[in-house]
């Protein structure tokens, strides 16, 4: 019978380990992709950047770059807004963020977190660069996958 216990609690501690190994995530590499088609519907469409940051500690700095599109199908004025201002000045003692749409350029940071351009049809590569510093106090935050900058159209034809 004690034989019997035994050899059940070894199969049983077996089974719990591979099911444990079978578990963990060894995905080697993931993908994110959007496709503008031609005729996409409204003003506008957008390819966003994808911007990471990675893991940071206080008082360090460095910049990270990426790139989008942007398809203009009406013209007319384009408002871009800097998101989440109050963390991004509470957490960082700088994050300037540069864009770069067809040949214009701008600067948001938190504290000038709005920019208004206009823009005739066509299709503009977007360039962004953040620079940043964190600040010696910050403190643990996580923010994933969260809007930077979002994008609006202003029709003013009223």
């Amino acid at each position: 019978m004690m034989n019997k216990l035994i050899a059940l609690v070894i199969a049983l501690s077996a089974a719990l380990a591979v099911t444990t190994v079978l578990a963990i995530d060894h995905t080697l590499a993931y993908v994110s992709f959007t496709i503008i088609g031609p005729g996409s519907e409204g003003e506008f469409s957008v390819q966003p950047a994808s911007l990471s940051l990675g893991n940071l500690t206080a008082g360090e700095s460095g910049s990270v770059k990426g790139s989008g599109m942007l398809v203009v199908n009406v013209g007319g004025r384009f408002n871009f807004e800097l998101s989440h201002e109050d963390l991004l000045s509470r957490e960082f003692s700088n994050f300037t963020v540069k864009v770069t749409v067809g040949n214009s350029s701008f600067t948001l940071t938190p504290e000038d977190n709005e920019y208004s351009l206009y823009l005739n049809p066509g299709t503009y590569a977007v360039s962004i660069v953040v620079y940043y510093t964190v600040s010696p106090t910050a403190v643990n935050v996580t923010l994933s996958k969260a809007p930077l900058i979002s994008v609006s159209f202003e029709n003013n034809q009223s």
